[in-house]
């Protein structure tokens, strides 16, 4: 459950004296040092809270260790919440002391720096703020924005503004305190920078009094709609989806396609696993290009999601057809869990665009989502008579245009439905392009009979589709590999036969040997990749 911020009354009577003693005894330098060397912790403590966060859907992550040791995660985490403190309480009572950017006019160039307009600003967020209700879980999303009012960067609304939206986690872990903090932002725009009070209150998400009723009614709704809709998940979880996917990531993502709420919180998850996975790479990206990766893994994870399904299939019963084996356990098999699983994505559709309407409407950031490519259809009249007779037939012809396009929640959600169906067909045509040769052929029609039956069930966009979908790259270096090794295989027999154990899997494993020195050079070539997900590339 999220903090709400309440005040502490008895704490908020008097200044912490441990924190106003440690302020006395340090320098503007000292605690510019202090702040420097905490950066890393920050990042650490932000990272383990989001983790929490998407995981276990935990809003207040609980440290490990010992507070005052600072080999511990609690230790480290505490650290970032005293000097939060200590920033604040220098602002009221040390003013000199608050580390800044610029040197002041006409002082003594030995004095402390301070910049004054720093000052003020902490000063007022101190006055709203209670100093006593910071904990470890709203601290490290503190640091960032005191960072950049230290260093001179908050000069315009406009810079306020920017500085307040690097502490928007702390609207899911204390939704109290970051109202605090943006009431005590819209007080300062106002005073301080001249903005009108109706362009402030908007810019930094306060509602009008009115509004604000409209829209705590509107978020009530939402959060009665987000409990039914758990308490189906729970239900749906138990019944259908545990004995298919684990817990963790997997069930985080299932329960991201039950409501708009989730699915968003989950996509802006992986945001953030793409902006800490570049910057460990030392890459930085623009909001922009971290929203098209987003959109990308959010398709991958979605897609493999799928996969898992599908991948069990191939394992257990590779020489049996797919649609046999699909349709196997109508209760519980994998037909019922595909059909929820793409029923709820279906779903989410148009309420994804409704919740984040509601958001913006609210003064909030919302995510941007990108497709990868966009499919359209055109009718063209084919010629289908004999020769010297023409007649023309209509025909559906798909037209395929690549490159990444921002697309409207709606469309992002219909467009991964899409790319969902073509994977499934590819699954199908993969597997029933190996259970043809495992499987006994056909009395009636012959083996070469069912070859055809099974091609033309396959369509040419289908085969189109496959070189489109997440992985590919993957999927086609698995395939190159996969013939190169049975050339080997051939040649070494000097092309007359295979070598006898290439296509057989040892005892109590899934894969033939070579596919396990496949897998092996995907490793390689793959680092960054799961082995769940080269596997499924590979089949």
């Amino acid at each position: 459950m999220a903090d709400n911020g309440v005040e502490n009354n008895s704490g908020s009577q008097n200044v912490d004296k441990q924190i106003e003693q440690k302020v006395a005894a340090q320098s503007a330098e000292q605690l510019k040092q202090e702040m420097n060397r905490l950066e890393d912790r920050v990042k650490e403590a932000k990272k383990d809270i989001i983790v929490d966060m998407q995981e276990n859907r935990n809003f207040q992550h609980k440290f490990d260790g010992d507070k005052d040791d600072i080999g511990t995660a609690r230790g480290r985490a505490n650290s970032i919440t005293e000097f939060i403190k200590k920033m604040f309480v220098a602002a009221k009572i040390a003013p000199e002391k608050v580390p800044a950017a610029e040197k002041p006019v006409q002082t003594d160039p030995k004095a402390p720096v301070l910049t004054p307009e720093s000052t003020k600003l902490l000063k007022k967020l101190g006055e709203k703020i209670i100093i006593e209700n910071i904990t470890d879980q709203t601290a490290p999303y503190f640091y960032d924005l005191l960072k950049s009012i230290t260093n001179g960067e908050v000069k315009t609304t406009e810079d306020l503004l920017r500085a307040v939206q690097k502490a928007a986690p702390l609207r899911e872990i204390s939704p109290g305190m970051f109202e605090k903090l943006q009431n005590a932002s819209v007080d300062y725009a106002v005073n301080n920078f001249n903005t009108p009070e109706k362009e402030a209150k908007q810019k930094f998400g306060v509602p009008d009094v009115e509004q604000n009723q409209g829209y705590n009614e509107q978020n009530e709704r939402r959060a009665v709609e987000d409990r039914s809709a758990d308490q189906s998940f729970d239900e749906n979880w138990q019944h259908y989806f545990s004995g298919y996917f684990s817990e963790g990531d997997e069930k985080n993502l299932v329960h991201a396609l039950y409501t708009p709420t989730s699915f968003v919180k989950y996509y802006e998850g992986v945001q953030q696993w793409v902006k800490d996975n570049n910057k460990n790479k030392n890459i930085n990206l623009d909001e922009k290009e971290v929203s098209k990766k987003a959109s990308e893994e959010m398709e991958a994870r979605i897609t493999l999601l799928f996969g898992k399904l599908y991948t069990r299939l191939d394992h257990e019963k590779p020489a049996e057809y797919f649609q046999s084996i699909e349709q196997e356990d109508i209760m519980k098999g994998i037909i019922p869990v595909k059909h929820e699983l793409k029923r709820r994505l279906q779903k989410l559709g148009s309420k994804v665009d409704e919740y984040l309407k509601e958001q913006k409407d609210q003064g909030k950031e919302v995510p941007i989502f990108f497709q990868r490519f966009e499919q359209d259809t055109e009718t063209v009249a084919i010629d289908v008579g004999e020769k010297g007779k023409q007649n023309l037939k209509p025909r559906v012809r798909y037209n395929t245009r690549m490159g990444s396009k921002t697309a409207s929640g709606s469309h992002f959600t219909h467009y991964l439905d899409q790319v969902i169906d073509h994977y499934i067909e590819a699954r199908k045509y993969t597997h029933n392009s190996r259970a043809v040769f495992l499987h006994p052929a056909d009395p009636q029609k012959g083996f070469y009979g069912q070859m055809a039956l099974f091609a033309a069930e396959t369509s040419t966009l289908d085969f189109d589709q496959m070189m489109l979908l997440p992985d590919n790259d993957v999927f086609q270096s698995a395939f190159g590999l996969y013939n190169k090794m049975i050339e080997e295989g051939f040649a070494k027999h000097d092309w007359r036969h295979p070598s006898a154990s290439m296509f057989t899997p040892k005892m109590n494993q899934h894969t033939t040997q070579i596919e396990e020195r496949v897998i092996k050079q995907l490793k390689a070539m793959y680092e960054d990749m799961s082995e769940e997900r080269l596997s499924a590339a590979l089949t």
